[in-house]
């Protein structure tokens, strides 16, 4: 392997990493406020600051290729856009109905939504192995969800928080395998500026309402949190998730996506005071060990899939274009 692709690999791994440590504490404090900020004014003041803090790196590109990003690209950027408003919204309502290791930990099955979710709309092949995989850590989500009690299931008393959860994750696997479908060179930064835009419109009428109903005051706890949700866990780790994306991939940089159960149980262990319980365990692992049987098949299989990624981009009629953002 050459050293300029083991150099993009090595980066891809720590920018995966670091978007993913900002996400846990974004779980954690989804949970602290909620007796604080209504949840789609959470969703709302996110996405909005996130867009206005990544807004002076973009200036450059937007003035230079805005027009041409935006025409080349537009059906990806409002599709992103639609499907990041759908997850942070499920995100924050889900957190008023469960714990924040059981937000990480179906957060986890990403990898598994996008693998399934290539096999349909890619035509990835799905080996035995990774068949199992998916059944492996279907178990251990429908464990997490009927809370490790059969009677549960039986009587269909499920979470409905984890349930949330899950339709929310579903839009950020759809956005994940979106993003390779993006004029590669395009400029990150002007695409997620542009993406916020859309996703904060889209956001905006719930936020509205909730505000009419639910007023709130702004506390320096509140100011904080809303602070950290925008900057840390949005801008800067959205950013490092479309750089990992472009370097090394959706399937690798899932994978390092892996430990964010690790980071959310020890942050709300520590600032929530939430333990982990049995059920938590036990399906961590039937979790963990099905994805790890799915997707560490399918690392191999980057460069081919990355192959019908490039058809799906000519069908769009995105091209590359040289985009150099400071």
């Amino acid at each position: 392997m050459h050293k300029s692709s083991q150099s993009a690999i090595v980066q891809g791994v720590l920018f995966a990493l670091l978007a993913t440590f900002f996400w846990s504490g974004n779980l954690v404090l989804a949970r602290g406020m909620i007796d604080t900020v209504p949840p789609c004014t959470i969703a709302m003041f996110r996405l909005a600051l996130a867009g206005l803090v990544i807004l002076p790196f973009a200036t450059n590109g937007l003035r230079r290729h805005g027009r041409q990003l935006w025409r080349r690209n537009w059906w990806v950027m409002l599709c992103a856009g639609v499907l990041l408003a759908g997850n942070n919204l499920l995100l924050f309502i889900a957190a008023r109905h469960t714990y924040a290791v059981n937000l990480a930990l179906i957060n986890n099955t990403v990898p598994i939504i996008s693998l399934m979710l290539g096999a349909i709309f890619l035509k990835n092949k799905i080996e035995a192995r990774q068949l199992l995989g998916i059944a492996v850590a279907a178990f251990g989500i429908v464990f997490l969800v009927m809370r490790g009690s059969v009677a549960n299931l039986l009587a269909f008393n499920f979470n409905r928080g984890d349930l949330i959860i899950l339709a929310g994750i579903s839009f950020f696997a759809v956005y994940s395998l979106l993003l390779q479908n993006k004029a590669k060179g395009a400029g990150s930064a002007s695409f997620l500026v542009i993406m916020f835009a859309v996703s904060a419109l889209v956001v905006l009428p719930f936020s509205v309402y909730e505000l009419y109903t639910q007023p709130f005051t702004f506390t320096f706890n509140a100011i904080v949190g809303l602070l950290y949700i925008a900057v840390p866990a949005t801008a800067v780790s959205y950013w490092a998730w479309n750089r990992a994306v472009e370097l090394i991939g959706a399937n690798l940089s899932n994978i390092v996506y892996y430990v964010l159960p690790l980071f959310t149980a020890l942050a709300s262990y520590l600032f929530l005071g939430e333990g982990l319980g049995r059920a938590h365990v036990i399906s961590a692992v039937f979790i963990i060990s099905g994805i790890s049987l799915a997707v560490l098949r399918g690392v191999g299989l980057a460069q081919s899939n990355n192959t019908k990624v490039d058809c799906i981009t000519s069908a769009l009629g995105t091209t590359r274009m040289g985009d150099k953002e400071p």
